[in-house]
């Protein structure tokens, strides 16, 4: 009987919801780089009107009049920190897939790090996703600092 303790279980879960964010990351920094020599505010413009979106209503003339702002270095700057939270998630979801001591250690420096960003947005503007996002963050926290204390014991 080698079962594995459900610690392995939630720490492969986490490794995998991180490296879903890499992955995430990596294809908004892609394609981030993909418009940096094109007119993002027409392309946009095309892809609403094929959509039937209505570009009079206030969500999409507010995201048109923003994709008018952005510039080459914007753009270029976008991805490189779309790139950088790629490469971060990536090493935190490897190091825990891996069960690497460090790992732990190092997402709840991170998490822990970004927490007082996302209270900043939070009293900002209230919303459930970043409500739901923090909880999440915290959760994470809260059992790698459980699986750090009970192996410290073992």
């Amino acid at each position: 009987m080698n079962e594995k303790p459900p610690s392995d279980l939630f720490l492969r879960i986490i490794a995998i919801f991180k490296l879903v964010k890499a992955f995430l990351f990596f294809s908004a920094g892609v394609g981030l780089l993909h418009f940096l020599n094109k007119d993002v505010e027409s392309r946009l413009h095309h892809l609403m009107n094929s959509l039937h979106v209505d570009s009079d209503n206030h969500i999409p003339k507010w995201c048109l009049k923003q994709a008018g702002l952005l510039t080459k270095d914007k753009l270029a700057t976008l991805s490189a920190i779309a790139f950088f939270y790629s490469a971060l998630f990536a090493t935190e979801g490897i190091g825990l897939y891996l069960r690497k001591r460090w790992a732990e250690y190092f997402v709840i420096i991170v998490t822990s790090s970004l927490l007082p960003l996302e209270g900043y947005e939070i009293w900002h503007r209230v919303t459930w996703a970043k409500i739901l996002l923090t909880t999440g963050n915290l959760m994470i926290l809260g059992y790698l600092i459980h699986v750090i204390r009970r192996n410290g014991k073992a």
